[in-house]
């Protein structure tokens, strides 16, 4: 398998990376945060800083994990 040359190796948390285009960070953050709120009972403050902080009108929505 041959991964991107850009690939870390590791997942990096949104407040250790963010896209550069404004118009993807709150998508992706959502998309970062209603993961583990699915499968965890919350997302840890940093996220939920990060979150709050860049997108203060997003509502993020999940479905918990059975």
């Amino acid at each position: 398998m041959t991964l991107p040359a850009n690939w870390s190796g590791r997942v990096r948390r949104p407040n250790e990376w963010m896209p550069l285009t404004a118009s993807a960070q709150c998508p992706y953050l959502t998309g970062w945060v209603s993961v583990e709120l699915r499968w965890k009972p919350a997302a840890d403050q940093k996220e939920a800083t990060t979150l709050t902080t860049t997108c203060p009108t997003t509502t993020v929505s999940f479905n918990p994990a059975p």
